[in-house]
């Protein structure tokens, strides 16, 4: 079954990165998922249960993340440094379009080749009372963006840099609920 939703997969991505529309764009040739106001969130590549891998286009870079009818899963970045304060990073697997990442509602999308890190930090929106690390920020009512060290690990990440208003592609202004739209 892995192999069927991975083939899937990476047969929509190969499609929607060829294709003059690209991913995440206003297309009704495939599968999207849309905000409550019908903006194009992205291009579903894969599904389980009630949650979607959705690629879309930011800056110019296909990019993928998960989403479910709440909005964007969130995720985490880590750090080289065990307090948050080198470049982020996002983990990457070597998937054919890398995850972007969503901590605290910030969208963040990778740039630049990954690489091997030694990684010391892990930055994630927690609640309030879970946190038990440093506190990097406030993300909504009861949430923090929480710094934990973690025991020093090799792993492949990219840099990571925030989604703004600016940005081509931006997923800011998408809201909830998110729902399925098929041609």
């Amino acid at each position: 079954m892995d192999r069927v939703l991975l083939t899937v997969a990476l047969t929509l991505a190969n499609i929607a990165a060829t294709s003059d529309v690209g991913l995440g764009s206003d297309s009704r040739s495939g599968i999207t998922v849309r905000d409550a106001a019908g903006a194009c969130v992205g291009s579903v590549l894969a599904a389980s249960g009630d949650v979607a891998v959705v690629a879309r286009t930011i800056d110019s870079r296909a990019t993928t993340f998960l989403v479910t009818s709440s909005g964007f899963v969130e995720t985490s970045l880590v750090y080289e440094d065990r307090r948050c304060g080198s470049q982020p990073l996002i983990e990457q697997s070597g998937d054919l379009v890398p995850k972007d990442a969503v901590v605290g509602g910030q969208v963040s999308y990778p740039v630049g080749s990954a690489s091997i890190h030694l990684v010391r930090a892990r930055a994630a929106a927690v609640r309030e009372s879970a946190c038990r690390g440093t506190r990097l920020g406030s993300a909504a009512s009861g949430i923090v963006i929480c710094c934990v060290k973690e025991h020093p690990h090799r792993t492949t990440a990219a840099s990571a840099v925030p989604v703004n208003d600016t940005t081509p592609g931006s997923t800011s202004g998408l809201a909830p609920p998110f729902h399925l739209d098929a041609p």
